[in-house]
């Protein structure tokens, strides 16, 4: 069979010639084409790195990567459509076929989740293409265009952090196309994020509400059945402020019982789109629980029918964990129920988390506190790599005083 392309050297002016490759088209539809192999590389984001390119074997690896990807022959109506601001911006977030987040994975693996980006895409092409000409070419957009975006997003009533997410997706497109030379100027740091929050603050449950939540799930959900679920998943947001993607995912192997307390291991998170995945901040921590709550936990994940499985695990198939929409609605139901008005005070499950760490960190040092939440900054926090049991238990102490486990089970 006819070689698709030959590799050649050209000399360009530098001391050491360069590759060039010479694509044969398949068809008379298309010219040839002669693209330089250094080029090819940097687009392709290669492991080859950003260095010249001075072998032939890995000149002939970039040319057929090149092939592979489709990126050699295109029509006038391929180019014309490349050159189209929108879908080069809907391009950048296809998860599937990105070379930005193909990059991006390679650099670092599980650095950018399905769901972030089909979250970012969505924002783009609802709350932004509306009010971009369908036929504006990326050369042309300019950071104006932007502002003109962001003003009407914001007549419109959007969320700052859903605004921000358009935002982005702008940006990163921009960035991207000016590193691998599609458009000659960098305006990415010209396109700033919307500083006025429109967002109602989120609401925080007080410690009396708490006890009410847990009395009234542990009255409606008896031990023994499958719906003791949602009283379980609750105490544990209450106890160890871990997110509910995270609570979603644990297996009775995470949780280790000690004489007094009990460790849980929050390694991994879950969300539709990506499935099981690491955690937020993609680093493990320990989190203490009340001993009683972590053995009554262990005893409920016995009656999953696969072993080994999800300890909060789906009826409809018990290979999956329990869904967020089941969580959800009988959290609210709930709320509901002890008259809290979560809608106009904006309570989630996720302020349970925000309930933990106002209550706890009042006993703890910031440092602490960071560490205990598992966050990867002083705005987010650090996290422990390898906690040592005796500090841990320390913490559990504390936390014993913030949160007393007398909260459980309809105690007083």
């Amino acid at each position: 069979m006819k070689s698709r392309f030959y590799v050649f050297k050209r000399k360009t002016g530098l001391k050491t010639p360069s590759f060039y490759v010479r694509f044969t088209p398949l068809s008379q539809k298309y010219n040839y084409v002669v693209k330089s192999i250094d080029r090819l590389n940097e687009q392709l984001s290669f492991s080859y790195g950003e260095r010249k390119i001075t072998k032939r074997y890995e000149a002939i690896a970039i040319a057929e990567e090149a092939l592979k990807r489709d990126m050699v022959f295109h029509s006038n109506s391929d180019r014309e459509k490349k050159s189209c601001f929108n879908d080069y911006v809907c391009l950048i977030w296809d998860y599937e076929k990105s070379p930005y987040i193909r990059r991006k994975l390679k650099e670092k693996p599980d650095s950018i989740t399905r769901k972030h980006v089909d979250d970012i895409s969505r924002a783009f092409q609802l709350h932004a293409m509306p009010y971009i000409p369908s036929k504006l070419l990326l050369s042309e957009f300019t950071p104006s265009t932007v502002e003109k975006i962001k003003d009407r997003m914001l007549d419109d009533g959007l969320s700052s952090s859903t605004i921000n997410k358009v935002v982005q997706a702008i940006r990163t497109a921009v960035k991207e196309a000016y590193r691998v030379g599609d458009i000659k100027d960098n305006i990415a740091d010209r396109i700033i994020n919307v500083t006025s929050n429109q967002e109602k603050e989120r609401g925080i449950p007080s410690t009396d509400e708490v006890k009410k939540l847990l009395d009234y799930l542990n009255d409606c959900y008896p031990v023994g059945e499958y719906d003791r679920a949602y009283y379980l998943i609750t105490a544990i947001a209450v106890f160890t402020g871990m997110r509910e993607a995270e609570i979603r995912t644990l297996h009775a192997n995470a949780i280790h019982l000690h004489e007094k307390t009990a460790i849980i291991d929050v390694e991994y998170s879950y969300n539709p789109k990506d499935k099981l995945k690491c955690t937020k901040n993609r680093k493990k921590r320990n989190v203490t629980i009340p001993l009683s709550l972590a053995i009554e936990i262990l005893d409920y994940s016995g009656c999953n029918p696969i072993d080994g499985g999800f300890i909060f695990w789906s009826v409809k198939n018990p290979g999956k964990p329990i869904s967020t929409n089941a969580i959800l609605n009988h959290f609210y139901s709930a709320l509901e129920a002890i008259g809290v008005d979560y809608k106009e005070r904006n309570i989630v499950f996720h302020s349970l988390r925000h309930y933990f760490t106002s209550t706890i960190q009042e006993e703890l040092t910031s440092d602490e506190a960071r560490r205990l939440l598992g966050h990867s900054s002083l705005k987010m926090t650090d996290h422990y790599t390898h906690e040592t049991t005796e500090h841990l238990l320390k913490m559990d102490v504390v936390r014993e005083k913030a949160i007393p486990s007398s909260m459980l089970n309809g105690g007083v």
